[in-house]
């Protein structure tokens, strides 16, 4: 009484690739629809299935497909099969593009804190340069020099105690 054109518009609805797709069958295992577009491989992993008693979600290793997680659901209105056919590969492949994501960003930002680490201590250490060569100067005893003191902090001070000493020996 059902009309397998609905039946079909309905299973072609949801999107098959070669590695996801639906099957319904009869009573005597006899396809009703599917949405596979390979119906050769399709009747072959059909063939290949083995069904556990008692299990309606299974992990099953078919030869020359691959892996893959075979859901079905029995109908309680007649005696038809719903089978889900998923590849395990399929399954993963979220989890895989994820992974290489995060270790892209593990590694940009690895990059990013080095070139930062790099800039802020050749900043913090480019006052401590210019005060070791003026040192050197005043030991060459060139006294007409003087330390550029733009901060407060120990290194200004430090810069401060410098220009008084070397005004103080000149």
């Amino acid at each position: 009484s059902l009309n397998k054109i609905y039946i079909r518009e309905k299973i072609k609805e949801i999107k098959a690739n070669p590695k996801r797709f639906i099957v319904i069958t009869d009573e005597n295992n006899q396809i009703i629809e599917h949405n596979s577009e390979d119906e050769e491989n399709l009747n072959y992993i059909l063939q290949n299935i083995y069904e556990p008693k008692n299990q309606r979600d299974f992990i099953q290793d078919i030869n020359g497909v691959g892996k893959l997680l075979i859901t079905t659901h029995y109908s309680e209105y007649l005696d038809w099969k719903i089978i889900s056919i998923i590849s395990i590969d399929e399954l993963t492949k979220g989890p895989r593009i994820l992974s290489k994501w995060i270790l892209i960003i593990g590694v940009l930002g690895l990059i990013i804190g080095i070139v930062f680490s790099l800039v802020s201590s050749s900043q913090l250490t480019k006052p401590l340069k210019e005060m070791t060569i003026l040192m050197q100067e005043v030991e060459r005893e060139n006294f007409d020099i003087e330390f550029n003191v733009q901060s407060s902090d120990e290194l200004g001070l430090l810069g401060k105690s410098f220009n008084r000493m070397v005004r103080k020996i000149n």
